[in-house]
């Protein structure tokens, strides 16, 4: 005996809703749920990325005023680290930045939040921007402190040369403690409006 084109498996049967009412329920719950998961991911997305970016300029503002300050510019004119180191921690501790590192025309470091690399060259390879084409500019890089989104500045003499870079950053542990909040506050608002749907 031939099967009904129209019936499905018996073993499939018992999987089906019986009544149209439920089967209706049940597609416009998937609809729902896809709908407020695709909600959730993209506000996520978005919120990240404007506080990143948000971060990103704030680190990049420090930088421009760090490298504009005489303290800085004869720090490097007259090779003395000292006063240097003092102010970036000063300008670190005010800010919440994880480091101010100041270094010279060859990013070799005239501040660091642990004064034992005073001396030595910053690391991560993002300096480039900065101290040959004379740009400012966020970046995201791997340095002795951790993975970090720094602003990075270009510090020029009264003549107009480049004579060392100012890097502000915040470690991405510290960004991602920022954002977390922002996220929950997401999180609890897609599942107020699950719960209304």
């Amino acid at each position: 005996m031939l099967m009904n084109s129209q019936t499905a498996p018996v073993g499939f049967q018992t999987f089906l809703p019986r009544t149209l009412g439920t089967r209706m329920l049940l597609l416009m719950m998937s609809l729902l749920i896809l709908l407020v998961g695709a909600t959730g991911f993209i506000g996520n997305q978005v919120i990240t990325g404007i506080l990143n970016e948000y971060i990103g300029r704030a680190a990049l503002n420090v930088s421009k005023a760090v490298s504009l300050t005489s303290v800085v510019q004869t720090g490097l004119k007259h090779l003395e680290p000292e006063d240097v180191q003092d102010y970036a921690e000063k300008v670190r501790k005010a800010t919440g930045a994880s480091f101010v590192v100041v270094g010279d025309h060859e990013g070799k470091r005239y501040s660091h939040p642990v004064p034992e690399r005073i001396g030595k060259y910053m690391v991560g390879g993002d300096n480039e921007q900065a101290l040959v084409r004379g740009q400012s500019y966020i970046s995201r890089a791997v340095g002795t402190l951790g993975p970090s989104l720094r602003g990075k500045v270009p510090i020029f003499s009264s003549a107009g040369e480049i004579i060392g870079v100012v890097s502000v950053g915040y470690l991405i542990k510290t960004v991602r403690d920022v954002i977390q909040p922002y996220q929950q506050r997401l999180l609890l608002w897609i599942l107020g409006l699950f719960g209304v749907g």
